[in-house]
């Protein structure tokens, strides 16, 4: 029986002591993609073209390690700007220097592929450090060799089985904290008004996910009026208010839009402000301003909002921070409070968009005075010197609006490589919606094959 007294795992030799008989220890060659963003860089240094050295005299430069390249495999690499460029270093398989192979310029979100030359065993790539993080992806074709200690009739080992069970455990949670480390750099907007400016409960959400908050709330304002710009403006003229308005003031990446709103909710969730039937109501003004979004966003998330519940303006220290018995007028049941999540949720389902109902899905909005959080959900940031005005929250509500929010947004599914760039001359693209549902586009070019 032959015995094996050293193994080696990720590059580093074990000395294993003890005898260990090799039927109880199998191994399986794994053949993947290594993205070699993922691994380690060595800033200031590249391969001289001419000499193959290890150079210094490049401090803008970044270079990796050696390694093993499969055979007749190649390089592939994908960015998100026009121009950026990367070198192959090759290697045969004594580590001897062939030549280097240049990318040559990129075109962004073009995948570029490059040949190693023939008999390359090992590569090592180096581009500019500055344009590096540009890149979504440089991968090679990549092989391993796993080992795994296996159990027979007189040799066994119950740590297997031990971290097995961790792996399981461990891939369970990877799964989970994707849902939330996939907005890691995104985008996220927030419109509506001054309970999304004012409130920036949109900071703790993205401060949680790492991602970029954009708040475009208009306190004292709306997402969209009737006298926008003027009371007697055409629909024509409204329009092209709404397309300056995206263009003006919504940012130049955009992966997830939310859309809060309580005012002006008139007319039909099919209302279009163009079409055979042009209307300038709310839900004309809305329908118009999603699809100005998506047009300027082709792979935007767009969710759906209403206003968190709107209390009537209590006097002095009266309000629902108080366990005395001051009265609330509550119009959770009708009036604003209603109207803004019945037409919210409606404008979504005609949309196919997501709603989310985050205040009254938690515990943070308060129906009864005798709830904890009710007790706390003060009405205005300035309470008591101000008192109560019976619609903006006080900051502990903000922030678990902020983190609630965060876990709505985990359910949501996309794909975090998509591009979120804003399209170019987007304005002279959007689509129009004919009585019978069906869409006219312009002509915005016919997709590769």
């Amino acid at each position: 029986m032959s015995e094996i007294k050293e193994i080696t795992l990720n590059g580093v030799s074990y000395n294993l002591g003890n005898v260990i008989p090799a039927e109880n220890v199998s191994e399986t060659t794994i053949s993947d993609d290594l993205n070699l963003l993922d691994e380690t860089w060595e800033d200031g240094k590249r391969i001289d073209p001419y000499t193959g050295q290890e150079s210094t005299q490049y401090p803008q430069y970044t270079l990796t390690d050696y390694y093993a390249l499969s055979d007749g495999g190649t390089v592939t690499a994908l960015s998100t700007v026009n121009n950026t460029t990367f070198t192959v270093c090759c290697y045969d398989s004594a580590k001897a220097w062939l030549g280097n192979v240049d990318s040559g310029y990129m075109t962004k979100n073009v995948e570029k592929v490059v040949s190693p030359k023939t008999s390359t065993a090992y590569i090592r790539v180096y581009t500019l450090i500055n344009t590096k993080s540009k890149f979504t992806y440089i991968k090679m074709p990549f092989s391993y060799t796993l080992r795994d200690w296996t159990d027979t009739a007189s040799n066994r080992m119950n740590q297997l089985a031990v971290r097995a069970d961790i792996y399981s455990k461990i891939a369970a949670l990877e799964a989970l904290f994707f849902n939330y480390k996939k907005w890691e750099g995104k985008y996220i907007v927030a419109d509506g008004n001054s309970l999304v400016a004012a409130s920036n409960w949109i900071a703790t959400t993205c401060s949680f996910l790492g991602a970029h908050a954009v708040n475009v709330g208009k306190s004292g304002g709306a997402i969209t009026t009737p006298n926008q710009p003027s009371s007697s403006a055409t629909i024509a003229e409204k329009q092209a208010y709404i397309r300056n308005n995206i263009a003006n003031n919504y940012p130049a990446k955009a992966d997830l839009i939310l859309l809060q709103e309580s005012s002006y909710l008139d007319g039909e969730y099919s209302d279009q402000m163009d079409g055979p039937n042009p209307s300038d109501s709310w839900c004309a003004r809305m329908n118009y301003f999603i699809r100005c979004l998506k047009t300027k966003y082709p792979n935007v998330l767009i969710a759906l909002m209403p206003d968190p519940t709107w209390y009537t303006v209590g006097n002095g220290a009266a309000g629902n921070d108080s366990t005395t018995n001051t009265s609330i007028g509550d119009f959770i049941f009708n009036s604003r409070n209603a109207n803004s999540l019945i037409k919210m949720r409606g404008l979504a389902e005609y949309n196919r968009l997501a709603f989310f109902d985050v205040d009254h899905s938690t515990p943070f909005n308060p129906l009864q005075k005798t709830n904890y959080y009710a007790q706390y959900y003060w009405l205005h940031e300035d309470y008591p010197s101000i008192g109560q005005d019976g619609v903006h929250p006080y900051k502990p509500y903000n922030t678990a609006k902020g983190y609630a929010l965060a876990h709505f947004m985990a359910g949501l599914i996309f794909n975090p490589n998509a591009p979120n760039d804003a399209v170019d001359n987007w304005q002279d693209l959007v689509y129009t919606i004919n009585s019978d549902g069906s869409c006219n586009y312009p002509n915005i070019g016919t997709p590769e094959t």
